[in-house]
Formats: C-alpha cells, sequence, structure tokens
C-alpha cells in the first residue's frame, strides 16, 4: 500500500503543479486584461481540479506520514479521505449553487 500512496502523491503533485501553475497564471492575464477565450475558460475552469490535485496529495501526504510515525496508516487514510471528500462535495455544490457570482 506505501508504494501506491507514493505513486499517487507524486502523480497528484504533478497534477498540482500544472493545474495550479495554469490557473494562477491564467487568472492573473484575466485580471490584467487580456480578453483571450482560452484564458478565461482556464481562469472559470480549472479551480475545482486544482482543489482536487490538493486534497489529494494532502491524503497521500498525511497518510504516508503517519504510516511512518504511528503505524496507523490505514485509520488515517479513511479520515483524512473522508474529510478531502467532504470538503470537496461542499466546493462543488457551492460553485453549482453560485455559478454566475462576478467577483471582479
Amino acid at each position: 500500500m506505501q508504494n501506491a500512496l507514493e505513486n499517487w502523491k507524486f502523480v497528484s503533485l504533478l497534477f498540482l503543479g500544472v493545474c495550479g501553475g495554469l490557473q494562477i497564471s491564467s487568472t492573473f492575464l484575466w485580471i490584467q486584461g487580456w480578453d483571450n477565450p482560452l484564458i478565461q475558460l482556464f481562469s472559470q475552469s480549472l479551480d475545482l481540479p486544482f482543489l482536487f490535485a490538493a486534497l489529494a496529495f494532502g491524503v497521500a501526504h498525511l497518510t504516508l506520514t503517519a504510516e511512518h510515525v504511528a503505524q496507523k496508516g490505514s485509520l488515517m487514510l479513511k479520515t483524512s479521505g473522508a474529510l478531502g471528500l467532504c470538503i470537496l462535495g461542499v466546493t462543488i455544490a457551492l460553485n453549482l449553487l453560485f455559478q454566475d457570482v462576478q467577483l471582479f
């Protein structure tokens, strides 16, 4: 299980870097006044994949750390996974409820 979690951590870190880089750079370009449709698409649609990648990396890292410290990785994986799914579910629900809100 530890090897699978290490692979999961590595892949989610790559996904986090790609999604985060695209999300942050496209948002900065969009704020600066670039009206390219592709920039607006990246800025408005990569928030949930970025959050998913961050939660996946966090759960894998927390579980691997708990396995090394207390040898209770299974309980930590279940607990942090449930918390991550709750955070993702609430964020998706809020995103669907308030999809027409313009912040700036």
